[in-house]
């Protein structure tokens, strides 16, 4: 499984694309396979997001 996520980093960096965190959360206690897909935070400009795990986002951040 796969997320994409999309935010305004400028204007949401307190909680930049934290949304695919969430899902990623809910879908891996549900059983489906969410280890694959990250992307790096490179390049962007935030200040948290519980999309963040090990350096790199879960999901592509749009």
């Amino acid at each position: 499984m796969a997320f994409f996520g999309a935010g305004d980093q400028d204007t949401h960096g307190e909680h930049f694309v934290s949304a695919l965190g969430k899902m990623k959360a809910i879908f891996s206690k549900l059983g489906a396979d969410t280890n694959y897909g990250y992307w790096p935070t490179d390049g962007y400009n935030y200040e948290f997001s519980l999309a963040e795990i090990d350096g790199k986002f879960c999901g592509l951040a749009l």
